[in-house]
């Protein structure tokens, strides 16, 4: 499989990581349920650029 994330930790739009705490703690703040699928992505990558983030023509 190919990597779908460019690899930049210390890129100006990747994000430091988190966790679960710190998303529920969001969540509390903000009065809001986040959707399941983007807390698992936000888990997984916090920010940053795709690999193939365009497309060519």
């Amino acid at each position: 499989m190919k990597p779908f994330w460019e690899i930049d930790e210390e890129g100006y739009y990747t994000l430091e990581k988190i966790n679960e705490k710190k998303i529920a703690k969001a969540e509390k703040k903000l009065g809001v349920i986040l959707p399941v699928t983007y807390k698992k992505l936000i888990l997984e990558q916090n920010g940053g650029y795709t690999v193939h983030n365009a497309f060519p023509t």
